[in-house]
């Protein structure tokens, strides 16, 4: 699920982050590319009601956490991906963790780490 927006048309609705065009197999910089590195969560009014609006932005991903497991090195990238109660928090059921299998375990996540899941689930299953 991601975040949505009414569009012009009745019922009709837009994403707002890129999610689904993630998929099994990109490298860590085309998650980048296609998931940006900031997320506009809203807008504020600068100065007096008919001057323009900033908009608020968060920088994605959300977190990055290093998960080893039978001598391999994951990376779990938290996006945030829907609200399910709009509350000024981010709860884990707003992120959508996508899982990537380190290339060069001495170093960090690289770009061409590849996804190779998504979603908790998939995340319980390289922990246990």
């Amino acid at each position: 699920m991601t975040l949505t927006t009414e569009t012009s048309r009745p019922g009709e609705k837009k994403e707002l982050t890129a999610i689904s065009q993630v998929k099994i197999g990109m490298s860590y910089q085309e998650v980048k590319a296609v998931m940006g590195e900031s997320l506009v969560v809203g807008y504020e009014q600068k100065g007096s009601p008919t001057d323009s609006f900033e908009p608020i932005k968060m920088s994605q991903p959300v977190r990055v956490e290093r998960v080893t497991q039978q001598n391999k090195i994951y990376f779990v990238v938290y996006y945030y991906t829907k609200v399910v109660k709009a509350d000024q928090l981010i709860s884990d059921d707003e992120l959508t963790p996508l899982v990537f299998e380190s290339t060069q375990p001495s170093s960090g996540l690289m770009g061409q780490d590849k996804v190779i899941g998504m979603g908790m689930d998939y995340v319980f299953r390289i922990k246990h």
